[in-house]
């Protein structure tokens, strides 16, 4: 009687384990199956673009002020933009600077010296 229970609980115990991992497989492909795949497109930033996101990007971050750093040195790569702020001469402080990638306007990076 004993081992009869004990097979019964052990056979429950598996078929339960069986159930919860087959219910998590299935979640998992219906997961997959639902995602929608976004396409990589190239957008090719221009100059022009990259410098008003950027501006628009230092204004959130580093607010108005940041844009007495005019004019804006711009340095191109074939992957990335660099803008960066300028001063007059002999001006002590720092600069914004940021890195955007051309082909998905992603910012890369985003500092501001002191």
């Amino acid at each position: 009687m004993k081992t009869t229970l004990v097979i019964f609980v052990f056979v429950t115990i598996a078929a339960l384990i069986a159930v919860v991992l087959t219910a998590c497989e299935s979640s998992s492909r219906v997961a997959d199956s639902t995602a929608i795949a976004q396409p990589k497109i190239n957008i090719n930033l221009d100059e022009s673009s990259a410098v008003q996101i950027a501006e628009i990007i230092l204004v959130r971050v580093y607010g108005k002020q940041v844009l007495n750093e005019k004019p804006w040195q711009v340095t191109t790569t074939d992957r990335t933009f660099t803008i960066e702020g300028s001063f007059p001469e002999g001006y002590k402080g720092g600069v914004a600077s940021l890195h955007i990638n051309r082909a998905n306007a992603e910012v890369i990076s985003i500092v501001h010296e002191k």
